[in-house]
């Protein structure tokens, strides 16, 4: 190292002296930035190869699921086959009974006029019988 004698001068170091600590921070620097890197990468890695195994697991789990609802699902559709029977059943009672409702209202309708007439007819004849006939009628002297 030199220094200037020079009184109120600032000292100054060497040209190669100042090289080499900045090459040698550099170096620390760099050195440091690939330990930092590395461990990056060693971070990224595990939580790739956790991801991987969530994953994994997450597949495992909606398989077994998709497995159990299928499952399921089976026995539903056993368990609700009478139901279905019964209801296509009264579903076909109830459309029949509509069909021989409107059918038997058809000729219940004519009865029913029919018999309408009839009533009538007893209650005039009825009636008639009831009302003594008039008088005849009596010529007047004129």
């Amino acid at each position: 190292m030199q220094m200037d004698q020079s009184p109120g001068k600032i000292e100054t170091m060497d040209h190669d002296l100042v090289d080499a600590k900045i090459a040698t921070s550099e170096a620390r620097a760099d050195a440091k930035f690939a330990e930092l890197r590395g461990e990056v990468r060693s971070g990224l890695a595990e939580v790739t190869g956790e991801i991987r195994t969530m994953r994994q697991e997450f597949i495992g789990e909606m398989k077994a699921m998709r497995t159990e609802l299928s499952g399921r699902m089976d026995q539903i559709e056993k368990s609700t086959t009478g139901l279905r029977w019964n209801i296509w059943g009264s579903v076909l009672v109830i459309a029949g009974l509509i069909i021989a409702m409107f059918s038997f209202s058809g000729s219940q309708i004519g009865l029913g006029l029919n018999f309408g007439s009839q009533v009538e007819s007893a209650v005039k004849s009825e009636v008639s019988r009831q009302i003594p006939p008039p008088p005849p009628a009596v010529a007047k002297p004129d």
